[in-house]
């Protein structure tokens, strides 16, 4: 098991931009991609992605780090990291923005990129303190919203300017790019649980079957998931079930009982409680909003 054959997310470029951009107009009028966006499990990508918080609080998990962002706060997930993220809200209108960089056009722009990562955390008031880095976002997203002739151009002026910012005062070389073999033999044991979660979610799954199938003790999987995920594996798995019974729900005409079946979910209630905490509405909302 590689991380290649872990969760992997792709982007999809925003029009003619050489990056996918989001901003916060957008989630008022697609609030369910929005929400799923930004509460998904542990996976990773081949881009790097900045989410900059308007409003609410968000936790993070990026290579086994908790980060507690609030209002104002920039999340930088690097290329190849494997995190997760979750939203802690009880509206469905929290906003962000979101910047979605391909690792190639950074190989381009800075040879010997993959020796140098950005800071996964910046608060508010360094990034108020970090030259032209809140001026180049905001310039950004007025520019994707009014999207004159030309605009492009302009977006693109931005963005290398705001990604200058983040080089000069947000980022540092690898000193030492070798990872010692315990870490990569645990993190290739999570990597192994998420995909094994993903493929037989519907099966009726228990702790003692994740932990044999990494041939460890229960008690040190426990641990072991929690450090790289943030969460525990019930939860974890909780978590894909419900995701999972969402697309199943947006797109059959299944009763919800069938579907709560159908993936794995006994306990109503805390699958309520979790459908809830990731989208911010209930089955019946989503049926309804269709």
């Amino acid at each position: 098991m590689t991380k290649d054959q872990a969760i992997l997310e792709h982007i999809n470029n925003t029009d003619t931009l050489p990056v996918a951009f989001y901003t916060p107009s957008e989630h008022e009028t697609n609030t369910l991609t929005y929400l799923h966006c930004v509460n998904v499990p542990i996976h990773w990508h081949e881009y790097i992605e900045i989410l900059y918080l308007l409003e609410e609080s968000m936790t993070a998990v990026v290579q086994s780090e908790t980060f507690k962002l609030t209002y104002g706060d920039m999340l930088i997930v690097n290329s190849g990291e494997l995190h997760s993220t979750q939203l802690v809200t009880e509206s469905s209108d929290s906003q962000y923005t979101l910047l979605q960089i391909p690792s190639t056009l950074l190989d381009q722009l800075l040879p010997g990129f993959d020796s140098i990562r950005f800071d996964s955390y910046i608060t508010a008031e360094s990034i108020a303190a970090t030259p032209g880095l809140k001026e180049y976002l905001s310039t950004m997203e007025a520019l994707y919203n009014d999207q004159y002739d030309g605009w492009q151009l302009d977006f693109s002026a931005a963005l290398y300017g705001f990604l200058s910012s983040l080089y000069k005062y947000h980022s540092h070389h690898l000193i030492d790019t070798k990872i010692s073999e315990s870490n990569t033999r645990d993190m290739v044991r999570m990597i192994e649980i998420v995909e094994w979660v993903r493929n037989n979610s519907t099966e009726n799954i228990t702790l003692e079957d994740a932990a044999n199938q990494v041939n460890i003790t229960k008690e040190y999987f426990c641990r072991l998931f929690k450090k790289y995920t943030g969460q525990t594996f019930l939860d974890y798995l909780t978590t894909v079930r419900t995701m999972n019974l969402y697309e199943d729900l947006r797109n059959s005409d299944a009763s919800l009982e069938r579907l709560l079946e159908k993936h794995g979910i006994t306990n109503y209630k805390t699958f309520m409680r979790t459908f809830k905490k990731l989208y911010g509405i209930t089955p019946r909302q989503v049926r309804k909003q269709l």
